[in-house]
């Protein structure tokens, strides 16, 4: 900046300033999305030619294209104020619809906020101190996200394979980079019977969450919205309903550099 104008400035001028390079920014991001969508839509015709092509896939980010292969190890974090709240590694699997898939299975080690019989976990969520230890259990799942999306679309089974149902993960715009895909968990999530019939999960939780300063009343609002268009577009059955994995895929451990945001 000219030192010279530096007593010029009205009061306004730095958050105008801010808001035009927000404004930069977030063009940015769309044209990158752009990009990676048209990229999707090839690789889903190429796939439609060749069913065989969705062990393999490429992940656009800025400024770097990866090669994600299948049986690849991601990680997958919600994190709050720089800190991670919860991680799970995942099996990258393919891709559904533009979006990515990845597989947690029994036995994968992680990290989680725990949650106090007749209490929320949201008081400790919300402050710096560290996640605990974790090891994930009772269910398979199949979680599809795309960069850039507020949900997941998740496919659940039980120990023995026996379809359990689908499931809306609601959460911040998601960013993969470097193997790791990151987002902040909003609380609030939608449940899917394999009948069709749905219901909210965690609606005290959600409120908690509000209570206590996560977002605000307008971004609830879109959070609850975001819920409420997927559930109108009704993308299940997904057709990956019988998918399975090899048979030589064993329980990851957690990579050391989990908690490098």
């Amino acid at each position: 900046m000219d030192q010279s104008k530096a007593g010029t400035r009205r009061p306004g001028d730095v958050e105008v300033d801010a808001g035009a390079r927000e404004l930069r920014r977030l063009a940015r991001v769309a044209a990158l999305l752009r990009v990676a969508a048209a990229h999707d839509r090839r690789h889903d015709a190429r796939r439609a030619r060749d069913p065989g092509t969705h062990r393999t896939c490429s992940e656009t980010t800025p400024r770097r294209v990866r090669r994600v292969l299948c049986g690849d190890v991601v990680l997958l974090r919600s994190s709050y104020r720089g800190n991670v709240r919860w991680c799970w590694p995942h099996r990258f699997v393919g891709r559904w619809d533009g979006r990515l898939g990845i597989y947690c299975q029994p036995g994968n080690e992680g990290k989680l906020i725990k949650r106090e019989v007749g209490k929320g976990y949201l008081e400790y969520w919300v402050t710096d101190a560290p996640a605990f230890d974790a090891v994930w259990q009772h269910n398979h799942v199949l979680r599809f996200m795309r960069p850039g999306d507020m949900h997941t679309i998740e496919l659940f089974w039980d120990e023995e394979w026996q379809f359990r149902g689908w499931y809306v993960n609601l959460q911040a715009p998601l960013v993969v980079r470097d193997g790791r895909f990151d987002t902040t968990d909003w609380a609030l999530d939608v449940v899917v019977s394999p009948d069709g019939s749905w219901e909210w999960k965690d609606e005290d939780d959600f409120a908690q969450a509000l209570a206590l300063g996560v977002f605000d009343d307008e971004t609830a609002g879109r959070v609850r919205a975001e819920g409420e268009a997927v559930v109108a577009q009704r993308p299940w059955p997904t057709g990956w309903e019988g998918w399975r994995p090899p048979g030589d895929w064993l329980p990851l451990p957690l990579p050391r550099d989990w908690n490098v945001v």
